[in-house]
């Protein structure tokens, strides 16, 4: 009797034991339930009504963070559950999404990507994005927090190595492009970076911005030319009827903010100089139309009162004159003098008025 109930002890110790492993080991949840979850998850939206309230940008760091990590999160569960899902190669990439302040989620992030390229075959998307990854880290320190270019360097040629030359160029071709940004614009560097995408990578979209860019350079010193529609007035605008004026050419858009923190500068300076022979052309980078970019546009100027003309692209990016002058950021400003000739590309915000002020002196003494 002792034996007998000594053994019931054991089986429903057993059978305790059995059901709390099921408790604590639940199995996988679908993919599809994973997924849901994860969707209904909204990113957060930054307020830039509110981007000088010291409080507000720090609860949304906060937020944003915890909103992050919740989606990281998942994605993991759906690796580790489901490794062979069809969204897992697009997903688990954005976990390395990281605040760059952060170290502690930087080198979890370095440590996973190691993994994935360990493990992980170049021919496979996740093999690719934890390469790319990898020497990403290296190139962003160098371009946006003065890290060592030579090192950056050595990391694209590191990555180019892994990856090959082929099938994959117009993605490797991006990576060089990013790295242009590390050198100070038009220096021997930076057109050296330029010149090799231009010709190592000659068919990819990153050649073809190269060589506006280089054009850039090279067409300093050359005549310039522009004749459009004025997107405000309908008027036709040729700069070859602004011959004795200096012509300031503002690449811009009414969604680059800090295009319209400049806006006041240009107003200024067109009110100051007009009369003395300065004339403002805006070329817009607005979207296309059916996207109300030309509205927008219109919209803008009408509230800002701008006076000078206007030419819109309609295509932002994609739009042809913006590919083959290789503007790659905005604002950018070009400065034509009062002969037509392109005097510079690479103006600073705090060099324009002396320059326009050296090339209305200029206009002046032209017999």
């Amino acid at each position: 009797m002792r034996i007998g109930n000594m053994a019931l002890v054991l089986v429903a110790c057993l059978l305790i034991g059995v059901q709390a492993g099921c408790q604590t080991t639940p199995p996988p949840r679908s993919a599809e339930t994973i997924l849901t979850e994860y969707q209904a998850i909204e990113p957060l939206r930054f307020d830039w009504d509110r981007e000088d309230d010291e409080q507000y940008v720090a609860e949304y760091r906060k937020q944003h963070a915890e909103v992050f990590d919740r989606r990281a999160d998942l994605i993991w569960e759906l690796y580790e559950s489901h490794p062979d899902h069809e969204k897992v190669p697009e997903l688990v990439p954005r976990r390395w999404w990281f605040p760059e302040e952060d170290p502690d989620r930087s080198e979890r992030v370095r440590q996973e990507m190691r993994m994935f390229a360990e493990n992980y075959s170049v021919e496979t998307k996740l093999g690719r994005h934890a390469r790319s990854g990898l020497a990403w880290i290296v190139m962003s320190n160098a371009i946006n927090r003065d890290g060592d270019i030579a090192e950056a360097e050595e990391a694209f040629d590191w990555y180019l190595n892994e990856v090959g030359r082929g099938e994959h160029d117009e993605e490797t071709a991006h990576w060089l492009y990013q790295l242009h940004r590390a050198h100070e614009p038009g220096s021997a560097e930076q057109i050296a970076v330029l010149e090799r995408l231009a010709t190592e990578f000659a068919d990819t979209t990153a050649a073809s911005r190269s060589r506006g860019m280089l054009r850039q350079y090279d067409a300093v010193g050359e005549p310039f030319h522009l004749a459009f529609e004025c997107a405000i007035s309908g008027e036709h605008i040729d700069t070859s009827d602004m011959l004795g004026s200096v012509v300031l050419v503002d690449f811009w858009a009414t969604w680059c903010g800090p295009c319209i923190d400049k806006m006041p500068m240009l107003k200024k300076l067109h009110a100051k100089f007009h009369d003395q022979g300065l004339e403002v052309v805006g070329i817009s980078l607005n979207q296309p139309a059916e996207d109300g970019g030309l509205d927008q546009l219109r919209e803008f100027v009408s509230t800002n009162e701008l006076s000078w003309p206007q030419w819109y692209l309609g295509q932002a990016w994609e739009s042809d004159f913006v590919q083959e002058w290789g503007i790659s950021a905005i604002p950018t400003l070009f400065l034509v003098d009062a002969s037509g000739t392109l005097h510079s590309t690479l103006l600073r915000p705090n060099e324009i008025e002396d320059a326009i002020i050296e090339l209305l002196g200029a206009a002046e003494q032209r017999p």
